[in-house]
């Protein structure tokens, strides 16, 4: 590079500049005032603007969005994630406001909306994109941390690694303490893929709607990763059956090595035969399993929003579990 010639800012740099953050942000103590002094609105603007502005989009066309949303993966045909429904996007997006208000940290802010906006989904696209570049403003990452893999290599582990533990924790809330001692995991013995809901009365679209359900399978880096629909079959038969019916406590055979987390050594892993119990089900049972997949969707997201704004409520060996989402900094 010639003496006099200027180094080009980033991708990211220029859309910070394009979208006007630095001059919202310019370092965390003016990030902190921004947030202390926002209103939900504001708040709201704010990320559209850096959201339409990372995908290039004219201002007439930036906004949240009211589609039903699903991530699959094309090749398995696997639902990896389903946010929330659409309905409830609004609200649980202004809990994340108001839990972000009250923190001190920019790190934990920034946690907080980078982990939120990819679980609540309320843009239409990019928001993943949109959560890193605010978790950079708010941390001053030098230099930031752009593309997924390097985020996850620097800043914050994998959302679906994470999400997998939050689903433990809503274990003995869901279904008691007295379960979570007998049992260490839990999971649902359903087909992967699109399950095709064995009834031939039942409307097409609550046949899609309780396929997609049961056929979210997050991609994890855990060992043992519980499922979100394994919490939506249990939480149907707490409610509206008996959790001994079509279910069976599963002890792995010698050849089938099943690796525990340390608190769950010796422990029963809880295995529902959910094809079984497909077939036996009316059609107003599927409806409330749809019902229960809306309400725990809404519980997942206040859950994270509560592991990250209330620290000593959840802890692990006398350490806040949000810090374990956090990527340990190499001191080699």
């Amino acid at each position: 590079m010639d003496a006099n010639e200027q180094p080009q800012p980033s991708r990211i740099e220029t859309f910070f500049q394009k979208a006007g953050a630095h001059e919202v942000f310019g370092n965390q103590e003016t990030a902190l005032d921004f947030i202390r002094g926002v209103d939900y609105q504001g708040f709201k603007d704010c990320l559209t603007r850096i959201n339409g502005v990372i995908l290039g989009l004219p201002k007439t066309e930036r906004g949240t969005t009211d589609a039903d949303i699903e991530f699959g993966n094309p090749r398995s045909g696997d639902v990896e994630y389903l946010p929330p429904n659409p309905e409830d996007k609004e609200e649980l997006l202004r809990k994340v406001f108001e839990a972000g208000k009250t923190l001190r940290d920019p790190k934990d802010i920034g946690l907080l909306i980078y982990l939120s906006l990819q679980d609540i989904h309320p843009f239409l696209d990019g928001n993943g994109r949109t959560g890193r570049a605010v978790f950079n403003l708010l941390t001053q990452t030098d230099p930031p941390a752009e593309s997924r893999a390097e985020f996850a290599k620097k800043c914050v582990k994998p959302p679906q690694d994470i999400n997998s533990e939050l689903c433990r924790l809503m274990i003995p809330e869901l279904f008691g303490e007295e379960f979570f001692k007998k049992y260490g995991n839990i999971s649902s013995n359903i087909t992967s893929g699109f399950v095709d809901i064995p009834i031939s009365n039942t409307p097409e679209s609550l046949k899609l709607q309780v396929g997609r359900i049961l056929g979210e399978v997050a991609r994890t880096g855990v060992v043992n990763p519980i499922k979100f629909r394994d919490l939506v079959v249990l939480r149907f038969l707490q409610q509206k059956r008996e959790l001994s019916l079509a279910t069976s406590p599963y002890k792995p055979l010698p050849y089938e090595p099943t690796i525990f987390y340390g608190e769950d050594e010796g422990k029963y892993i809880f295995s529902v035969d959910g094809n079984s119990l497909l077939k036996s089900l009316s059609n107003e049972e599927l409806e409330e399993l749809v019902a229960i997949h809306k309400q725990l969707k809404i519980q997942f997201i206040e859950k994270l929003i509560n592991v990250i704004s209330n620290p000593s409520s959840y802890k692990s060996e006398e350490r806040p579990i949000k810090d374990d989402f956090f990527v340990k900094e190499d001191k080699n």
